[in-house]
């Protein structure tokens, strides 16, 4: 019975009833309450705000359907640009490997003909130098 009570008089403060609560008799006199539904008078006015409401959630999604199409090129544009540029790069660091290749082997053709003496230096602070085809440096002898 108390929870009833309780209940009632959440209602009241709520406005959602008005009327006397006769605990003695454990009646409740209602005077007004509202309705669940709405009056006849205000379907015209519903319809036009769920008219409005709903035309403007399909411009709404229209709106969404069309940034996501938008976002999905700009998606694959960058997809495309970025696999461009890392083609670029891959083709560029082959060719700066095949420049570094061709370096070495003109440098170890070039030093390949020539060994330099470590152990034994000049007084000019300069490598004695031993070339590899067995012809002596200027002014020595050869060995």
């Amino acid at each position: 019975m108390r929870e009833v009570e309780d209940l009632l008089i959440r209602c009241i403060y709520g406005e959602l009833l008005n009327g006397k609560l006769d605990q003695q008799l454990k009646q409740l006199d209602v005077h007004t309450c509202i309705g669940r539904d709405i009056h006849p008078s205000e379907i015209a006015t519903m319809l036009e705000t769920l008219s409005q409401w709903h035309d403007t959630s399909l411009a709404v999604l229209g709106s969404l359907h069309d940034n996501i199409g938008l976002y999905k090129t700009q998606c694959e544009e960058a997809r495309n640009a970025q696999s461009a540029l890392t083609k670029k790069v891959d083709e560029v660091k082959a060719t700066l490997r095949a420049q570094q290749d061709a370096g070495d082997a003109m440098r170890d053709d070039f030093e390949g003909g020539m060994d330099y003496d470590d152990d034994k230096m000049r007084k000019s602070g300069r490598a004695k130098l031993k070339h590899g085809l067995g012809v002596a440096p200027r002014g020595g002898s050869h060995r």
